[in-house]
């Protein structure tokens, strides 16, 4: 037996093909922190260590990954929030603990890699929009270079990313990340390969209509007259553009409109005009220019 009392336990393999266990360890009713075990001694036996200098909390889903120089880096949620942990700055986990995100729910059922650059990526269930995503640091983990924490949203298509999985394929072009995961709302296992956020508007191009382009993505404003689907929901110029006009109804084809039925559109729709002072809008001989 390694240890007792273990939840969520998660394995690594260190270059020199050691074995490396994260996991919460109940410690205290209703308190659950991570733990992490290793045979990487002389004797092989098993080192057991705290990961956070804490005996009580409630912490869930750990991940560990093993870089290429044998440091361990941890994921887990805690405390409403997705968090962080390695070794590798001075060999003491306690030292770059630290909450990613602050915003609420978000960090469930994480999954961290780590490329053969010594980048990390974690993968996680942002609960509070039910998206599957996946942060990583501007720079990798060393001791004068902290860097800075940058969030990619991989699948946003309905309540998405809980209990996910992430490898990271690595070519000559850059890393592609294939993920399953489960989809809540149609209660389904989904897979999805994904590269980088070329653009980096906080899409992945799995779920970026242009990501070479950081103006378009899911939820961006619409543009007037750009022949560009800026939002991503397979429309040009919707009513929603920016920055639309608003048009009158020429029912009687005048070129008067009618003040009280209007429409929003980026160019002239179809039996509209821009004027608005038709007083009678159903004959054409009643306008502004007519004669009394």
């Amino acid at each position: 037996s390694v240890d007792s009392g273990l939840y969520y336990t998660k394995a690594a393999v260190s270059p020199d093909n050691k074995l490396y266990l994260g996991y919460c360890k109940c410690t205290l009713v209703a308190s659950e922190v991570p733990y992490y075990a290793t045979n990487d001694t002389d004797d092989g036996s098993w080192e057991l260590s705290s990961v956070y200098n804490t005996t009580s909390g409630d912490y869930s889903s750990p991940s560990i990954a093993i870089d290429s120089e044998g440091y361990a880096h941890f994921s887990l949620f805690g405390l409403a929030n997705i968090n962080y942990s390695t070794n590798r700055t001075d060999g003491d986990y306690d030292e770059l603990y630290r909450f990613i995100n602050t915003t609420t729910e978000e960090g469930d059922y994480s999954h961290i890699q780590v490329d053969s650059s010594d980048q990390v990526y974690i993968s996680y269930y942002d609960s509070s929009n039910g998206d599957l995503e996946i942060i990583t640091r501007t720079s990798k983990v060393d001791e004068d270079s902290n860097g800075n924490w940058v969030v990619g949203i991989i699948d946003s298509d309905g309540d998405v990313g809980q209990y996910a999985s992430m490898k990271i394929y690595e070519t000559d072009s850059g890393n592609t990340f294939m993920i399953a995961y489960y989809d809540t709302s149609n209660k389904a296992l989904k897979f999805i390969s994904t590269e980088l956020d070329s653009d980096s508007d906080g899409y992945y191009s799995s779920n970026d209509c242009d990501d070479n382009d950081s103006s378009t993505y899911p939820g961006a404003t619409e543009v007037c007259g750009d022949s560009t689907d800026n939002d991503c929901d397979g429309d040009i110029d919707e009513e929603s553009a920016t920055p639309h006009v608003t048009w009158y109804a020429d029912n009687d084809d005048d070129d008067y409109g009618n003040s009280s039925s209007t429409k929003s559109a980026c160019a002239t729709p179809a039996g509209y005009t821009s004027d608005n002072e038709d007083c009678d809008d159903s004959d054409s001989s009643i306008n502004p220019d007519s004669t009394e």
